[in-house]
């Protein structure tokens, strides 16, 4: 395993700069995920490490070695993509083999790694079966067995998932999880899918338009995200425009525009008043005999839990409550609704695309 360091990398194709200035550091044995939208530049950013592609500026370091010029054969990757890439005319086995086989390995140890790389993916009894005979799931198994069997000191993963069923891809990512932990390799995760990212990683960075907006753990990443996309993208979340009228040593007071009052503990950057967006998680938003009061618009069952659509102070809201056997709440009525102070978030204000929001928030006259 070895720790990986980009270095305001960048990459340009034309006039177009997919990776623009990124700076990021991934600890040794560490699961880290790059999300983001197509077309955000996480895939470019993991070609860029596996020296697939060259960058127009910055460096490339693993451990103390500059990597940037090295060509991908002598930086001891391995690489799942995708499509999984296997030879349908070779077996399990024969697939597993192949990278060991081009590096002319004693054919006495390519079968025991073989077996032992199988045996770590679960499919030790299945090495002289073909590909068309396995599932999408074996199939996704087999080309991790041959990455892993070459004992990289980092793994690269672009969306293996992606063609996989719900349930499948449910298993297959604690299978992957399981077995990270177990060899403890270096591993770069490229996906779009934010339960993902959520599941799998000890980090993750959020890729927009090349740019890097936030990178921390799961949690953190979104219980504080650093601004409206990334509140967006990680989740569901509402935003509302606000007016900041108070700044206390444990917490602040923001003002709707309707002028109902919203407290949250925490501090803030932003100076007292500013405009600024509220974030607000649907989870963090509760019925209460005190809170804002809100009309339901729509009501969903979702077995876990009820999902209310709600109308709060001239904004649409979403709010979940967990199911635990209550009668739900009708369309039509009134309730009031809680926040939770230290789950409600002050972000810098920005005009926020009807694409990436919960809310249908208007902003401040």
């Amino acid at each position: 395993m070895v720790e990986v360091r980009l270095e305001s990398l960048v990459k340009q194709f034309g006039e177009v700069t997919a990776v623009n200035q990124v700076t990021l550091t991934v600890g040794r044995g560490e699961f880290f995920s790059l999300l983001g939208p197509s077309g955000c530049g996480k895939t470019t950013t993991l070609r860029l490490i596996a020296g697939l592609e060259q960058p127009t500026a910055g460096r490339l370091w693993f451990g103390d070695r500059d990597v940037t010029q090295v060509p991908t054969h002598d930086r001891r990757i391995g690489m799942v993509f995708q499509s999984y890439a296997l030879f349908p005319h070779l077996t399990v086995a024969g697939n597993v083999a192949y990278g060991l086989r081009a590096r002319r390995e004693p054919k006495a140890q390519i079968g025991a790694k073989v077996e032992r790389a199988l045996e770590r993916v679960r499919l030790g009894g299945l090495s002289q079966r073909r590909v068309h005979e396995l599932s999408g799931g074996q199939q996704q198994r087999v080309a991790l067995a041959r990455a892993m069997v070459l004992e990289p000191e980092l793994l690269l993963l672009d969306e293996p998932l992606s063609n996989l069923d719900a349930a499948l891809r449910t298993e297959t990512r604690a299978e992957l999880r399981r077995l990270q932990r177990e060899v403890a390799t270096t591993s770069i995760y490229v996906t779009h899918d934010q339960e993902e990212a959520l599941a799998l990683s000890d980090r993750l960075a959020v890729l927009r338009d090349g740019l890097l907006q936030q990178v921390g753990t799961p949690r953190e990443v979104y219980s504080q995200p650093a601004n409206a996309f990334v509140a967006t993208f990680l989740g569901r979340a509402n935003l509302a425009p606000v007016e900041l009228v108070e700044r206390t040593a444990d917490g602040w007071t923001a003002r709707l525009p309707n002028g109902q009052v919203v407290t949250g503990r925490g501090p803030t950057d932003l100076p007292t008043g500013s405009r600024a967006l509220l974030c607000v998680r649907p989870e963090s938003l509760a019925p209460a005999e005190t809170g804002l009061p809100g009309n339901i618009l729509d009501m969903a069952f979702t077995g876990q839990r009820y999902e209310y659509e709600l109308e709060i102070a001239g904004h649409r809201w979403l709010a979940c409550e967990p199911n635990r056997g209550q009668v739900p709440r009708d369309r039509g009525t009134s309730a009031r609704w809680a926040l939770e102070p230290e789950a409600v978030r002050l972000l810098p204000y920005e005009e926020v695309p009807c694409d990436c929001t919960t809310t249908d928030s208007p902003p401040l006259p």
